[in-house]
């Protein structure tokens, strides 16, 4: 019985240890990892909010979308290159923003959101290039709608440059 508590023991000191390393969103090779989040709202909007914080907007490219799909999730796959690196580099955060409407033809709904990144509570810039992949759940950004949107267009707010998605492709 003792055996069984001690492996028990273990194993839930493990787990919070690889959560804890999720949640300061260092990858395995030591590089702090983006996080992400979402804003409902106009691109205006979020730069108001922003102007009031401590972020400070950064350069980068979209070098990629994908959707992934599974039975309970779909999740928009945005591939980035940023500087950053390991050491004293500053944390980043990502947004998508969405104004909640549509392009629609008889074809096609097409929904464009735009992505903003930031260096957080820092005005620190990092020498090293850094590619990540930026993960959004599809269905919490579109409220659940997702049955018929055909395309989803991603603007990088930085530069104004379109990526495109064509879902079911």
């Amino acid at each position: 019985m003792k055996r069984l508590s001690i492996i028990t023991l273990l194993a839930l000191t493990i787990s919070s240890i690889i959560s804890c390393t999720t949640q300061t969103g260092i990858d395995g090779d030591g590089f702090i990892r983006s996080s992400t989040g979402i804003h409902f709202g106009t691109s205006e909007d979020l730069y108001s909010f922003i102007e009031d914080s401590t972020f400070t907007e950064i350069s980068y490219s979209i070098t990629g979308l994908s959707e992934t799909k599974t039975e309970s999730e779909n999740t928009l796959n945005i591939d980035v290159e940023h500087a950053g690196g390991e050491g004293n580099c500053p944390a980043l955060k990502f947004f998508v923003q969405w104004d909640g409407s549509f392009e629609q033809t008889d074809t096609t709904k097409v929904a464009s959101v735009g992505l903003a990144g930031f260096l957080v509570n820092s005005n620190v810039t990092c020498e090293a290039l850094v590619r990540e992949t930026l993960e959004y759940d599809l269905n919490t950004l579109f409220e659940d709608d997702l049955s018929d949107i055909t395309q989803i267009n991603v603007v990088n707010l930085y530069t104004n440059m379109v990526d495109s998605l064509v879902r079911g492709e």
